[in-house]
């Protein structure tokens, strides 16, 4: 899903470095509602075409997991 997410916006998928990181939304969406659920880091400021290109990429991901 995480490299899905990526290939489709053209994000670098990066590992999180420099500690442990605990009480963040995407481990509560998975134990509190059985959800899938990750984090995209996103710069202070997009253009149009960018937010189109990153909430096209939330349907098209959300809706192959669907179908799994």
């Amino acid at each position: 899903m995480r490299q899905r997410y990526a290939d489709l916006t053209g994000l670098p998928m990066l590992a999180v470095t420099g500690g442990t990181y605990t009480g963040t939304a995407s481990p509560w969406a998975q134990n509190k509602v059985s959800g899938v659920a990750f984090i995209v880091e996103l710069g202070p400021s997009l253009t149009d075409q960018q937010v189109v290109t990153h909430a096209d990429a939330v349907l098209t991901v959300s809706a192959e997991l669907d179908t799994i």
